[in-house]
């Protein structure tokens, strides 16, 4: 079987090899397209995903943990406990190419390596500067459209990854709020995360959407990173 047989485009997709990340890249041709898992399968394209490479499941922190919870980020007045989810979302992901890390470690070195802005906002790509093994792709931002899930399930196909959510989803402004990302769920309808508010693992629409949401609804960002 040659990559040749699959590089190339139709009606419904463009499909490319990205010799840079090792793995197939699907474009809908259709623009704002998205095409699901069952999608490729129906089009006869599954053939070409590079199999996963077995990784360590993430470790699952709070960010609300006593051991880190009062930790300020950077010169910002506020801490881990009240708006750190971005970093413990993080560790848990680093946590994958270095079991050992911590949101406090991952905190500590973010705190002395210009990490966050004045805000407290994390810059994502520190966080792989920090965990070797890691390399950041880039931050997807989708407030005004739908998700790119066909983005999302190939990000989800190297390993867990950090998204976006609504934190009250029942009012109208965005309360962000940060989870790891670790599968797809119900035929790519819903994704399994780990919440850094709770340490818990759930389903995305059962935690953090309204009545009537779809995933591509509850989806608002997505920070990419690839494994070594």
């Amino acid at each position: 079987m040659n990559r040749d047989d699959f590089t190339g485009d139709n009606a419904y997709i463009r499909v490319t090899w990205d010799a840079a990340a090792g793995c197939w890249r699907f474009t809908p041709m259709q623009a704002c397209a998205t095409l699901m898992v069952g999608d490729w399968q129906a089009l006869g394209l599954d053939a070409p995903f590079v199999p996963s490479v077995p990784r360590p499941a993430p470790q699952a922190f709070s960010q609300r943990d006593p051991r880190w919870a009062n930790i300020r980020l950077g010169s910002s007045a506020y801490t881990m406990g009240g708006a750190g989810c971005a970093v413990t979302a993080a560790a848990m992901v680093a946590s994958v190419v270095q079991p050992g890390i911590t949101p406090l470690w991952l905190m500590e070195w973010l705190n002395v390596n210009f990490g966050f802005t004045g805000g407290g906002l994390i810059y994502w790509g520190k966080v792989a500067e920090a965990v070797p093994g890691l390399t950041f792709v880039g931050y997807h931002l989708w407030r005004s459209v739908p998700a790119d899930l066909a983005r999302l399930t190939l990000a989800l196909h190297a390993g867990p990854q950090v998204i976006q959510v609504d934190f009250h989803p029942d009012t109208g402004a965005l309360d962000s709020h940060f989870v790891t990302a670790l599968r797809l769920l119900d035929g790519g309808e819903d994704v399994e995360i780990i919440d850094p508010w709770t340490g818990e693992t759930g389903a995305l629409l059962s935690l953090y959407s309204a009545p009537g949401w779809t995933l591509a609804r509850a989806v608002y960002a997505l920070a990419e990173f690839e494994y070594a």
